[in-house]
């Protein structure tokens, strides 16, 4: 019952919508931190509105995980590259949170900007994409 409702939200229009309109303010907070200075008051604050982001990254994972499975099997979470890049960066962002060093790396989350370029058209992003996650 629980996995049938995950599979009728992850495959909605309205989620990838809501989702698009996140990765929009995600990035434009992102813009807004000075990468030089970590203690700044203005990352302070900034901090705290990221991890929220996060977040609602790791309930989208959570969902599609259980909607399509993780790894084994066909179509699975993992095998899609957009996917396996959103599962980097929601790892660089548990990283970033429990080990400071791991923070600087945080800047990747930025890549989710590809998935909004999808929407124009773009026709060599799925070669970018697997050229990027082949990197790793």
């Amino acid at each position: 019952m629980f996995r049938q409702r995950c599979i009728i939200i992850q495959a909605s229009p309205v989620l990838d919508s809501l989702l698009n309109l996140i990765i929009i303010l995600h990035t434009y907070f992102l813009g807004l931190v000075d990468f030089r200075d970590h203690t700044s008051p203005v990352n302070q604050r900034l901090s705290s509105v990221l991890s929220l982001f996060s977040v609602i990254y790791l309930l989208e994972i959570g969902i599609k995980v259980i909607a399509r499975g993780f790894y084994q099997g066909h179509n699975t979470f993992i095998k899609d590259p957009y996917n396996l890049l959103d599962f980097l960066a929601l790892v660089t962002f548990v990283l970033g949170w429990s080990i400071p060093a791991f923070r600087y790396f945080e800047v990747i989350k930025a890549y989710r900007l590809i998935k909004l370029l999808r929407l124009f058209g773009w026709t060599d992003l799925d070669l970018l994409v697997k050229v990027i996650t082949n990197s790793f």
